[in-house]
């Protein structure tokens, strides 16, 4: 038995969910709401978003892999309210019937709770490891094949220390965990695209076993408008339109360790995938290839000046004071503009030691104050209260990080940009930023 829980967010809606339940006519031999009404479902999204909770409903799929009687799913469904606290609260049920991808008829239910319920929400703590508790506890009681999961140590040592846990519970305890074919979201990109994905599967298999080698399987799958190609990490299987279907050894259930030994004969007739490359990776790349050429290196000889004579020492001293933890990318111009601005200002006649300490312990302060400023204001505030707030850095480092220039040597102070264009820097008011 296999229990998925998805919990529906509030800002999604629930139009998704109910349509998905209710009205797949086509996917569903037979569709049952067994308890319920089409309205609940209204009537929970409403009542978490009355209270602004950032998730509605909780959607409980149980998947027992066989045929299950009336009693058997109404304990099913009782263990799950009874885990989780939430007898006392409505719940939606519903049960699909279709045929898998092989053929074999499979029954199996939706579960569907109210995350907010008189004000209280519904308990959510380790519900992964909750769901094979009860899964497990159920194929005991039927008499069910006990399913490999990802959680079955846990559950065997929950169940150790209340004493009733079976010699074979321990035993599947300690099998390696399964790894799935394909996941959620594969599925449903692959179905977007026109293609099945189970289906998909099951005939992969199928030429797998009917092939007496790697180049018939190979030929079978392109019948199938399907290409065998040796990826980055392991050998995939792509559509002729390009599309990723999925890991090969992970299709056919298989070791990826044997699957290798099967292709080493057949290195060269299988084509290597060929995947494009992003623009950030182009870029990347093409940063990379030139790195050397532009590192910037200590200089030989010491100066007396101040310690932003050039814009590599201005970036080093910014991020000693902490401003480097800005990395919105988004940002990365306005954070240039300080760093050229500051350039700039230490780009003047050599200053004696204490004015710099003086200056310097300056520019320090302001700096951590428009930090703590940032932070405080990173999740509340939308990005042009972060704008505002590296406007102000950059008043704050003219106005207050070299407080002895005179305004007429601050109006003449340039800074050079990539387009070798000029920019006056006039002076700023001689305050600080209202933090």
């Amino acid at each position: 038995m296999i229990l998925n829980t998805t919990r529906i967010r509030t800002s999604g809606g629930f139009r998704n969910l109910k349509n998905h339940l209710l009205h797949k006519d086509l996917e569903n031999e037979r569709i049952e709401l067994l308890v319920g009404w089409e309205g609940d479902f209204e009537k929970f999204h409403r009542e978490a978003e009355f209270d602004g909770c950032k998730f509605s409903m909780r959607h409980i799929s149980i998947n027992a892999g066989r045929p299950m009687d009336d009693k058997n799913e109404h304990r099913a469904v009782e263990l799950i309210l009874s885990e989780f606290n939430a007898n006392e609260r409505p719940y939606i049920l519903v049960r699909h019937t279709k045929k898998l991808s092989d053929g074999s008829p499979n029954n199996h239910l939706h579960l569907i709770v109210p995350e907010r319920f008189l004000g209280r929400t519904l308990d959510s703590k380790f519900f992964k490891v909750r769901n094979e508790k009860i899964s497990r506890l159920l194929e005991l009681e039927f008499g069910h094949q006990l399913t490999v999961g990802r959680h079955n140590r846990s559950v065997a040592q929950f169940l150790s220390s209340q004493g009733d846990c079976p010699e074979t519970l321990l035993h599947i305890a300690e099998t390696p965990r399964p790894v799935a074919s394909f996941g959620a979201a594969e599925h449903q990109e692959l179905k977007r695209k026109g293609l099945q994905l189970p289906a998909l599967k099951q005939e992969v298999k199928q030429a797998f076993k009917d092939a007496s080698d790697i180049s018939v399987f190979s030929e079978k799958l392109g019948e199938m408008n399907l290409v065998l190609r040796r990826g980055e990490k392991a050998f995939v299987i792509e559509h002729e339109n390009g599309t990723f279907v999925g890991a090969c050894h992970r299709l056919l259930k298989i070791r990826k360790m044997e699957f290798d030994n099967l292709m080493e004969e057949h290195n060269g007739s299988i084509a290597k995938r060929h995947r494009r490359n992003t623009e950030d990776e182009e870029e990347y790349r093409r940063h990379s290839k030139n790195l050397g050429a532009g590192r910037w290196r200590e200089p030989t000889q010491s100066h007396d000046g101040p310690a932003c004579r050039n814009r590599h020492r201005a970036k080093n001293d910014l991020s000693k004071v902490g401003l480097n933890r800005i990395t919105d990318r988004r940002l990365e111009k306005r954070k240039k503009d300080i760093v050229r601005l500051f350039t700039s200002l230490g780009d003047r006649s050599p200053l004696d030691e204490e004015t710099y300490q003086a200056d310097y312990a300056s520019f320090q302060e302001t700096s951590s104050r428009v930090l703590a400023a940032y932070q405080r204001f990173k999740d509340s505030q939308g990005k042009g209260e972060v704008y505002r707030l590296i406007r102000n850095v950059e008043n704050a480092i003219q106005a207050s990080a070299f407080p002895l220039a005179s305004s007429q040597d601050s109006a003449s102070l340039q800074a050079e940009t990539t387009e070798d264009k000029v920019r006056t820097i006039k002076p700023a008011p001689k305050f600080l930023p209202p933090f």
